[in-house]
């Protein structure tokens, strides 16, 4: 090791004499040594000249990842020579560790390779005899941040070298010129779940989707997500970010406002900043939803029985559909005399007003005029409510808008009040009271009723659309019994159909729905995208089976909610169901979804119907979660242990009052065969006769 003062001529490669032009560049190599070392370009005071042979890359080197760039380095330091010292480290056994300068290491070794300049040419070295207080971290960093950008993953292992022995964030972004939050998101990134980090260290993934997962800080749920996605296949920074923020929410989100942090975190609620997008995020989603249900439900029994309507419900849902839902309505009572006075007085003092604001604007007046229109806003509606006995029958929706502010739908009349809705608008009093049925309404919750509901019409929805060739006249009949109420569009014919709303409760899925879309997906839709007239000239086109198909698709969303458990009021549905054949089993099939909603006793009751009161017995000793699982098995077939009888029994057991009557109406009429197509296309009556063709003369 020789200190620099005047450096000595650095070794080369020996070149032969047949190869001049290589001799020639060995000499240009020792002038750039010599350059290198201290000849030309000037080297601190305390730089020493040591072999390349002897000098080995340091094994706590932060920069873990591949380097990069090296073979343009290598160029520049033969083109222009050693512009920086390497820092290392003296061992007892005379090598030397390199601490600082990885990548010029590197470069020198690759001109070795090259057989550019030779194993021992000398290199401008400082040995650093770094003291214990300054950890090795803080140089290598300093010399990577201020070169070539590091691989995330190192940077964050150096960083959290220096947080255990002591510094604080703050201290890490005054000492590398970076902000708190570009040091806390590589402290995040390099605190992803171990296959994680390593694809991002070997750029299997990009930083975006690293990004991505640490929207997450728990490393058990970015391993749920990241072997779900690995396992789908292609993925990108979306659809890991909607994938790992799934169960949470961001702190201004409605929810949120509507709870309030506070409130959120006194229940034990976690937020957690979101390094990766603006604001924190409330990551126990569950405990969110639960608070917001209470405080929701809250209000809503305030008003509900602060103004006597006879149930509150709530929903956490953003809008509330009520389209073909029945409403009671307000009414307005007259004005008393010293109302009237009242809003003559205020009628007078606003055309004063107005009139000024004519002749000159004045912000004062117009604040005047629109808190005198705000009087006369809340007089009217305090003589404006429901009838206080239709608000015993009918109810109250609560539900949060998009700002997190409580909106209401009141005067909603359930499917089981319309009875006693319809007697009271007869008779001005309330209908008498009326035995329960045995079963339905008071064997099911009234949330189950309302999914079965959904569930029994949608099945008959599909019995239509099966049975399609009756479709087109029991249409044109119902679109003629509606024939006022139609609208008219800029189309030349304008037939306007709605789609009534078969709701369910926000986490049931009805099975029949499938075979719906499955059949919609069949309709022919190739007129659609036409003019009008072009469009009909394709549609007039279509065999007798596409258009009956359609006319089906569009009878289908006609057909009202078919309660079963309102009694007398549905009768018309039982006959639409029978007529079409409707078999609730085609359909619905009894899973675990459903039976979980049910009472123990009500699974024995199923028991007791499908294997008699042994099997009844026999299921009795099991907990209500393997009960569950015992007869779903049953209702799906595998559980064949229970017997053939059992599984034959259980093909055909639907819940009370679901299954639609077998018997025939009374007055059938006959069912409608395609009416053979004219000439032109369109069709002729089944009843007309051809008429005979005479020959030409």
């Amino acid at each position: 090791m020789t200190k620099v003062n005047k450096a000595p001529t650095p070794q080369t490669t020996q070149a032969t004499p047949a190869k001049a032009t290589e001799a020639d560049a060995a000499e240009t190599i020792i002038a750039t040594a010599e350059t290198e070392t201290g000849t030309v370009t000037e080297q601190p005071a305390d730089a020493f000249m040591i072999p390349l042979d002897r000098l080995d890359p340091a094994t706590s080197n932060v920069r873990k990842g591949p380097l990069t760039g090296i073979d343009v380095l290598a160029k520049s330091l033969f083109a222009t020579g050693q512009q920086q010292s390497l820092k290392v480290r003296a061992f007892d056994n005379g090598r030397f560790e390199v601490i600082a300068g990885s990548r010029r290491l590197a470069a020198f070794k690759l001109l070795i390779k090259q057989k550019k300049i030779l194993p021992t040419h000398p290199v401008a070295c400082i040995v650093d005899n770094v003291p214990p207080m300054v950890p090795e971290a803080v140089q290598q960093l300093t010399e990577n941040t201020m070169r070539q950008a590091m691989n995330p993953v190192d940077e964050y292992e150096a960083y959290a070298e220096l947080l255990e022995a002591g510094a604080s964030v703050g201290d890490l972004a005054k000492q590398f010129s970076a902000t708190a939050r570009h040091i806390k998101q590589r402290i995040r990134l390099g605190s992803l779940a171990e296959p994680i980090r390593e694809a991002l260290r070997e750029d299997e993934i990009t930083l975006d989707i690293a990004k991505a997962f640490g929207g997450e800080p728990d490393t058990e749920r970015q391993l749920q997500v990241w072997q779900a996605l690995k396992n789908r296949g292609h993925f990108t920074a979306y659809t890991v970010s909607e994938a790992i923020r799934e169960n949470s929410y961001a702190e201004d989100h409605r929810l949120a406002v509507f709870v309030g942090l506070d409130a959120y975190r006194a229940k034990g609620g976690r937020i957690v900043e979101d390094l990766f997008q603006k604001g924190s995020r409330l990551v126990d989603g569950a405990l969110l939803e639960n608070l917001a249900q209470a405080k929701l439900q809250a209000e809503a029994d305030k008003i509900g029985t602060g103004e006597g309507f006879k149930w509150a419900e709530t929903s956490l849902k953003s809008h509330i559909p009520t389209y073909g839902s029945t409403k009671i309505t307000r009414t307005t009572r007259p004005m008393t005399e010293p109302e009237k006075a009242e809003e003559t007085r205020i009628l007078s003092k606003i055309d004063i007003l107005t009139e000024k604001a004519e002749a000159e604007a004045d912000q004062k007046t117009e604040n005047d005029i629109r808190a005198l229109n705000d009087r006369l806003s809340v007089m009217h509606n305090a003589r404006t409510d429901f009838n206080p006995a239709e608000k015993a029958v009918a109810g109250v929706k609560v539900y949060l808008d998009s700002n997190g502010d409580v909106q209401t739908v009141r005067g909603l009349v359930r499917d089981e009040d319309v009875p006693a809705l319809k007697v009271l608008r007869n008779t001005g009093q309330p209908s008498p009271a009326k035995k329960a049925k045995t079963s339905g309404p008071k064997y099911y919750s009234g949330k189950l009723q309302g999914d079965l509901t959904a569930e029994r019409t949608a099945a008959l929805r599909y019995g239509v659309l099966r049975n399609y060739a009756e479709a087109p006249d029991l249409m044109l009949y119902s679109l003629a019994r509606n024939f006022n109420h139609r609208s008219t569009s800029n189309e030349p014919i304008s037939m306007p159909i709605g789609f009534i709303d078969n709701r369910t409760s926000a986490e049931y899925k009805i099975q029949a729905e499938e075979k719906i879309t499955e059949f919609m997906a069949e309709l022919d839709r190739s007129f659609l995208d036409k003019p009008f007239w072009d469009g009909y000239a394709v549609f007039r086109a279509l065999s007798n089976a596409k258009k009956d198909k359609w006319a089906a698709a569009i009878l289908s969303r006609q057909v009202t909610r078919a309660s079963a458990w309102t009694q007398g009021k549905h009768d018309d549905h039982d006959i639409l169901g029978s007529r079409f054949k409707v078999v609730i089993r085609t359909t619905f099939k009894p899973d675990g979804a459903f039976l979980n909603r049910l009472t123990k006793d009500q699974l024995l009751d199923i028991a007791d119907k499908i294997g008699g009161k042994q099997f009844r017995l026999d299921l009795g000793s099991l907990k209500k979660a393997e009960l569950v699982t015992a007869l779903a098995g049953v209702f799906d077939g595998s559980a064949q242990v229970y017997g053939k009888d059992v599984i034959k029994k259980a093909r055909t057991w639907t819940p009370d009052h679901m299954d639609f009557p077998t018997s025939k109406p009374a007055q059938k009429a006959p069912v409608r065969k395609p009416a053979p197509r004219t000439a032109k296309g369109g069709r002729r009556p089944a009843s007309a006769k051809t008429a005979p063709v005479k020959k030409a003369a």
